[in-house]
């Protein structure tokens, strides 16, 4: 079985961070656990460790073997730099081998050469959620190259009550960029970058 989760049903989710956007995919168990710490997990397996689910950025693993799971946290791409993401719900160790006996996650991002111009968003609401986010693509005859650089940041489910109480509060960072060159026909080359930092109380 086969979900697709292009960029428009994305966006009509009103999801905020990449994890919240699998809640739409049946079977898929998305929790936060250690407080602020996003896991997901399919079919009820241990959340917290993602063993058995292969999770990818543009064919990249971001599976930590040292950790036995996937950091939702760190992966520095913004919701707003995919434009689909597949997941096959199922064992398929065959063809992507270790950590694909419950399913895969391949998140793919944005195309250079699809998108031109800057854009800013700014977003505030409940929870103390402040949001921002700036983005720049730009062609040339034979590459394309888009960037971005965003910050979120929120409260958590509720704020400490004493002075020596741990909260749940978060803030990322993230920055992408992607590079396309065109070599020839039919044949590019490409420059796939990213960082992210995350900070909790």
């Amino acid at each position: 079985s086969v979900t697709i989760i292009d960029r428009e049903l994305i966006r009509a989710s009103g999801a905020r961070e990449l994890y919240e956007v699998f809640r739409l995919v049946p079977g898929m168990n998305v929790a936060k656990t250690d407080g602020n710490v996003p896991a997901v997990a399919y079919h009820g397996t241990k959340g917290r460790d993602s063993r058995r689910m292969l999770v990818m950025v543009d064919g990249r693993s971001e599976y930590l073997p040292g950790l036995a799971r996937v950091m939702w946290n760190d992966i520095p791409v913004s919701i707003e730099d995919i434009e689909r993401i597949e997941i096959t719900r199922g064992p398929n160790s065959a063809s992507y081998g270790a950590n694909a006996m419950t399913g895969i996650i391949n998140i793919i991002t944005r195309d250079p050469r699809d998108e031109t111009g800057h854009s800013a968003q700014l977003r505030a609401g409940n929870n103390g959620v402040r949001d921002g986010r700036v983005s720049t693509s730009h062609h040339w005859s034979h590459a394309a190259m888009r960037a971005s650089a965003s910050r979120f940041a929120d409260d958590g489910f509720e704020e400490a009550r004493f002075i020596d109480e741990a909260g749940d509060s978060k803030t990322l960072e993230k920055a992408n960029l992607r590079v396309v060159f065109e070599l020839q026909d039919e044949a590019t080359l490409e420059l796939l970058a990213g960082v992210s930092q995350t900070r909790q109380d």
